[in-house]
């Protein structure tokens, strides 16, 4: 069973300098192999396969010598990336891969090969492979299991943090027998975030309320800033501080309130929501974007997973709320809870 935890880097300039270089290099080989990828499938209209596109890297390097700076194996990555997002397209239509542009947020993944990469929880230290020096990382938690890769991010708040995606070597386990007195309804709205079927309800924390106002005043003046001035980036850093305090709020809440319902309840039956749709409503729209019903489901997805547990999905079109659980009679005048 793979698991994913994510620690603060704590890097100096140097090392900020050579983090700075993945990013600059992975973006290069995906914009150059995504670019050659389409002229290649427009002239010959074939498209080349990802194992082509690695043999490139060699002459690559050769061109460009300063790829060489880089790890060999974030560059194969970046490849096998790009041929991971054209999948998603082909299959789920989730949008046409895009060339990658040079902002704030960056980030690079590292496959594991050959134990290159080693995390020491005594010193608090990692070993990133053409990085000269240790990076030290606040630890957390630490984990156990066969390191797979990680993903070295750089945010909005020019903060580095480490993703690491590991095998715990533990099997997933059987899952729990269905049974109505261990089987829960659950119900997302605005007004109260969830309603269970036994009457207990959780309202919405409505944390963007809390950080609106000091938002709005915040991008007021930077818009009244000078294009290119350090006094605008300052405030720029301050917005995405105060948004990223937002979001680690919502993202706390929506853990601890799925973390609860999974360990509570053997069965859980949530409805299909059609969020995108939802959103095209202007009256809820702000408010649908801010409570993060995709997070929450994702969540509860797979912890259900982890602890055994039953996910059944309620058809997106299934009138739940308007049938008698007793008879199954169908209310049409029913008023639908918002």
């Amino acid at each position: 069973m793979n698991k994913t935890y994510s620690y603060k880097l704590k890097v100096n300039k140097t090392q900020a300098a050579e983090l700075n270089k993945f990013f600059g290099c992975c973006r290069f080989v995906y914009n150059y192999m995504l670019n050659h990828k389409i002229k290649t499938y427009e002239m010959t209209g074939e498209s080349i396969s990802k194992y082509d596109l690695i043999k490139m890297l060699p002459q690559l390097k050769i061109e460009y010598p300063w790829l060489k700076e880089v790890s060999s194996h974030a560059l194969q990555q970046v490849i096998l990336d790009m041929e991971h997002a054209f999948q998603r397209f082909f299959k789920y239509k989730s949008g046409y891969p895009k060339f990658k542009k040079k902002n704030s947020r960056s980030s690079c993944r590292i496959p594991q090969s050959g134990n290159h990469i080693k995390f020491d929880f005594e010193t608090n230290k990692i070993k990133i492979p053409k990085i000269d020096t240790d990076i030290k990382f606040r630890k957390n938690k630490q984990f156990d299991g066969n390191l797979k890769s990680i993903t070295i991010v750089k945010d909005n708040c020019n903060d580095y943090w480490v993703r690491v995606l590991v095998d715990t070597n533990q099997r997933k386990p059987s899952k729990a027998l269905i049974d109505t007195q261990t089987s829960i309804g659950i119900d997302l709205g605005l007004t109260d975030y969830v309603v269970l079927s036994n009457g207990i309800k959780i309202s919405n924390p409505r944390f963007y309320k809390q950080y609106e106002n000091k938002l709005v005043k915040l991008q007021q003046v930077f818009a009244k800033k000078i294009k290119g001035s350090k006094e605008r980036d300052k405030v720029k850093l301050k917005i995405a501080k105060t948004y990223r305090n937002y979001t680690n709020s919502l993202t706390d809440f929506t853990h601890k309130l799925s973390k609860q319902l999974v360990r509570n309840y053997d069965t859980l039956c949530l409805e299909t929501l059609a969020i995108k749709e939802m959103q095209q409503n202007k009256r809820f729209s702000n408010s649908i974007q801010h409570v993060s019903w995709g997070k929450f489901n994702i969540m509860l997805e797979y912890k259900c997973e982890w602890y055994g547990k039953n996910l059944i999905r309620i058809g997106q079109y299934e009138p739940s709320s308007k049938i008698c659980s007793a008879c199954g009679y169908k209310n049409e005048y029913l008023k639908i809870r918002k």
